[in-house]
């Protein structure tokens, strides 16, 4: 079966026809394969300023258009672009050379490839955004931070907020050895210390290990400071287990087999350092 693709652009300058590709069409006669690119829309939006608008609705319209049509194959008329005839490769060689205004499609174009997503991800690259999938791999990163840092802060953080210091950034003043600021969770003293540091291994290995031999830099100068055995101390890294077999795997298991500076817990278990706090009655003590 052969299959087509035409790329979606804006035009941004009616005089001098520039455009901007923001999306991908790929189209075998029987499935459709679509996808825009949210920092060419961004793109596309800033370049036309006042009507910016017109790009979320075409992206709209396109998008529910081409679903409509692949689960009901029927035609719609009161759409941004009609749909009189049927999709097919003659129908975006139409449109590529009538289309005016800010949308427009290229000229369709026949591939020796079959409709999968593997085939059409690679095209999108390689035509329209290079970055494309770290679009929806940040967003569910962002996702996952947000909800580890929600549950550190109503199981520890909330808890404990007027007994010790919270959310304490830590400078080359308190410890020398610091080139820059090193923020803990919260962190007490009442005849040992007491604190924890929240860390989430969505992070790169670079960041996990700078941020973890930070933290114990951090631990030994507090330790020799304020005259307490560092092992009498009790410091926790609060960091949910990574994916399996991954290098971040690698280091969070490697600080959950050594457990003695530092005990590792997950987010959910957060709350323990809460308890701990509040049954040694620690209190703040950094002037």
């Amino acid at each position: 079966m052969k299959t087509f693709y035409s790329l979606i652009k804006i035009r941004t300058n009616q005089l001098s026809d520039d455009t901007v590709t923001i999306g991908l069409l790929l189209y075998n006669e029987m499935d459709f394969n679509i996808a825009f690119s949210k920092n060419k829309v961004a793109v596309a939006k800033s370049l036309l300023k006042s009507n910016n608008k017109i790009v979320d609705t075409i992206v709209k319209e396109i998008t529910s258009s081409i679903k409509n049509f692949s689960s009901n194959k029927t035609r719609y008329d009161n759409s941004l672009w009609h749909l009189e005839n049927k999709f097919n490769a003659k129908y975006f060689d139409y449109l590529s050379k009538y289309s005016n205004g800010f949308l427009s499609f290229t000229a369709p174009k026949f591939i020796d490839t079959n409709n999968s997503t593997n085939s059409f991800n690679k095209m999108f690259t390689l035509f329209v955004d290079e970055k494309f999938g770290l679009e929806t791999f940040n967003e569910e990163k962002k996702e996952i931070e947000h909800r580890f840092n929600e549950r550190v802060q109503l199981n520890l953080i909330q808890k404990v907020v007027e007994k010790v210091h919270t959310n304490y950034s830590f400078d080359n003043h308190i410890v020398p050895t610091l080139f820059n600021p090193f923020n803990m969770d919260c962190i007490g003293k009442n005849g040992v210390l007491i604190g924890a540091k929240s860390l989430s291994f969505t992070n790169s290995k670079e960041t996990l290990h700078k941020n973890i031999n930070t933290f114990v830099s951090v631990i030994a100068h507090l330790s020799s400071k304020y005259n307490k055995d560092i092992k009498d101390n009790q410091f926790y890294l609060i960091a949910d287990e990574p994916k399996y077999n991954s290098e971040e795997h690698k280091i969070w298991k490697q600080i959950h087999d050594a457990d003695n500076i530092i005990k590792l817990i997950n987010s959910d278990e957060s709350e323990q350092v809460a308890e701990l706090i509040i049954a040694k009655r620690a209190t703040t003590f950094i002037e």
